[in-house]
């Protein structure tokens, strides 16, 4: 099986640590280097979020194991959720989230030969170093983004 890739979630990387832990990380641009990172003017804030009236958006990752860290606000044990609501979180039309979630590597079999550094004691993890080769998503990792209610 290949990675998810652009075009239905966007790019998304699964990296073993040297720790044995996997991490999914959403591949977005981070606020520095996103190209319109500045707060947008007041006109073009009100446009935005009237392009986006009544749109909330939940990406929930579901993992085979135990969650070590991620930058889901209220994880369970072993899923992870990110719940986005423009009209209520403007700061989304400047500052692209961060989605991470590392989670347990402990009795997965999971063909993997590239690692990266474990991430730091912060519920933050570190990026991944360029030279990490991606590994092939495996049964038992899920992502979904439900349809509305």
């Amino acid at each position: 099986m290949q990675p998810p890739r652009t075009g239905q979630t966007g790019d998304f990387t699964l990296l073993r640590t040297t720790a044995g832990d996997y991490r999914l990380t959403a591949n977005l641009p981070e606020a520095e280097t996103a190209p319109d990172h500045a707060t947008p003017a007041p006109e073009r804030l009100r446009e935005l979020q009237a392009m986006t009236r009544g749109l909330k958006i939940r990406l929930r990752i579901q993992t085979p194991t135990p969650i070590v860290t991620t930058t889901a606000p209220n994880p369970s044990v072993m899923q992870a959720v990110w719940d986005f609501d423009p009209a209520r979180q403007p700061e989304l039309f400047s500052h692209p989230p961060k989605i991470e979630v590392t989670f347990s590597g402990k009795e997965l079999a999971w063909d993997q030969t590239a690692a990266v550094p474990p991430p730091a004691a912060s519920p933050v993890p570190s990026p991944a170093p360029a030279a990490a080769t991606p590994a092939v998503v495996p049964p038992g990792l899920s992502l979904s983004i439900p349809q509305p209610e």
